[in-house]
């Protein structure tokens, strides 16, 4: 999926109360970390994390209304949203975090488990009473590392 720039404040609306999560990418034009983070944001957004997640990005100072109701206070900060709710921010230029909270936004959806045949399992991922994820969906994410490990290396 290509970065797709908000336009309008009607827009977000829309994109984050919408089906699919997505990842907003809040930068300014004057801002070098967030040209150094932009490449790097739009190739996560190629992995197979782009088909499960909308890349989008705001321009602070274009998008002052967007900006001001998010609470952004640094740039870049990289904000997901599931369900019209923020549920993950990464503050400054971090890669790492940006790809981790990529995959635990997708490992936290409902996901098939190996012996089910792409089957609803009872065994679904989950958060647990003490607050950890099953073991299905640290497996998800760890094969979700790996893709996208190897999307940068070719």
């Amino acid at each position: 999926m290509v970065v797709k720039a908000i336009e309008s404040y009607e827009e977000f609306q829309t994109l984050i109360n919408g089906d699919k999560p997505v990842v907003i990418d809040f930068w300014a034009t004057w801002c070098g970390p967030c040209r150094v983070i932009g490449p790097i944001f739009e190739k996560i957004s190629e992995t197979p994390a782009g088909d499960k997640l909308g890349f989008y990005k705001v321009d602070v100072d274009a998008q002052e209304k967007i900006a001001a109701e998010v609470g952004i206070k640094a740039m870049p900060t990289f904000v997901f949203f599931k369900d019209g709710k923020n549920v993950k921010q990464v503050l400054g230029a971090n890669p790492q975090a940006l790809q981790v909270g990529s995959l635990r936004i997708l490992a936290s959806g409902e996901v098939s488990c190996p012996h089910s045949n792409g089957q609803r399992c009872a065994r679904r991922t989950s958060l647990r009473a003490n607050g950890r994820r099953d073991r299905y969906a640290d497996r998800y994410a760890m094969v979700l590392v790996m893709l996208v490990h190897t999307s940068e290396e070719e």
